[in-house]
């Protein structure tokens, strides 16, 4: 439907026909977020949430929506109540990580992706690649090393790391 204004009478419809089920919720925010209408997202995917509290999808959109809006602690404070009901997932941690690093703590910020790397078999690349800027960010050249490693290990024409590795190699 393209805009939200052209999607919302169809929205409406959905979520009357089924006010029980998260998604036509869920698509609500989605919506609005697409437009940066972050603040009118937010009670869509509350509301989502609290329809179906076992879908992982709503909570991960939910933080990540207070993500995009600037909000770092409430989406930090929101990812770390996604985990409490979701402990094992490897995306909640690597969000998690972004909104610490985007609020400006590093070392929380590597805490969370060391716990998404240990849980992701095997960790995306997308994975080393924000564990090393994370490390570079933090300082600590070693560890930037080994992600940037990793990554090659497994996209060896990997852009991204082999810069980061030569940077790195020729004390940057």
């Amino acid at each position: 439907y393209g805009s939200y204004g052209a999607a919302e009478p169809y929205l409406a419809r959905a979520r009357a026909a089924a006010p029980y089920d998260g998604s036509p919720f869920f698509e609500t925010g989605q919506y609005l977020s697409r437009e940066q209408r972050y603040s009118e997202a937010d009670p869509w995917y509350r509301l989502a949430q609290q329809k179906e509290p076992t879908e992982l999808s709503y909570h991960l959109a939910y933080a990540v929506n207070s993500r995009n809006a600037g909000a770092y602690p409430t989406a930090i404070a929101r990812y770390q109540s996604a985990l409490t009901r979701f402990p094992e997932d490897a995306r909640l941690y690597a969000g998690l990580a972004k909104a610490h690093e985007l609020n400006g703590d590093l070392p929380a910020a590597r805490t969370a992706m060391d716990y998404a790397l240990r849980l992701s078999a095997p960790p995306p690349v997308a994975y080393w690649l924000q564990a090393a800027a994370l490390a570079e960010a933090d300082g600590d050249r070693d560890a930037a090393l080994d992600a940037y490693g990793a990554v090659l290990a497994e996209d060896r024409d990997n852009v991204t790391a082999q810069r980061g590795l030569e940077r790195l190699q020729r004390g940057e």
